[in-house]
């Protein structure tokens, strides 16, 4: 784990490494979920391995799986950051049925575990470690969002 240095300028920002234990590149801006398996056998203040998903029994309300967002693109097998805390310059957003518009301060969450993003409306338990910071309309397919703020420390 490491912290960026706080000043007048920057908001407070902190990082982990994880391992891509996923059969996929995890993308950068996407939710991150640790693994609950073999896979993960050191404590979060090691490196862990990670997923994209949420895994099979585990549901999107569990919010002890959700690491962060990731920092970067993560290829199978290989460490990468995932930010847990801070602002975040872009997220990915999952598609959204009805006419549903992110606002800011909306809290967000990752939905089930065939999603790869985040959203605000229309989820059943929405335990909102994500909060918007900018408006994004109703999409039927993912599309990135701007300005979101991480709070899954």
């Amino acid at each position: 784990m490491w912290m960026q240095t706080v000043n007048r300028t920057d908001t407070e920002r902190v990082w982990i490494n994880i391992t891509n234990a996923d059969a996929a590149v995890i993308s950068n801006h996407a939710p991150v979920f640790r693994i609950l398996a073999n896979a993960n056998t050191a404590s979060v203040a090691n490196n862990e391995g990670a997923t994209a998903f949420t895994a099979t029994g585990r549901g999107a309300a569990t919010s002890g799986a959700l690491v962060g967002l990731a920092y970067e693109d993560i290829a199978v097998g290989a460490v990468g950051a995932v930010q847990v805390y801070g602002y975040h310059e872009s997220y990915t957003a999952m598609p959204t049925a009805g006419d549903t518009t992110i606002r800011p301060g909306m809290v967000m969450g990752p939905a089930e575990a065939t999603s790869l993003g985040i959203n605000s409306a229309g989820l059943k338990d929405n335990y909102g470690p994500f909060v918007a910071l900018s408006t994004l309309g109703t999409s039927t397919a993912l599309v990135y969002g701007n300005h979101v703020f991480i709070r899954c420390l």
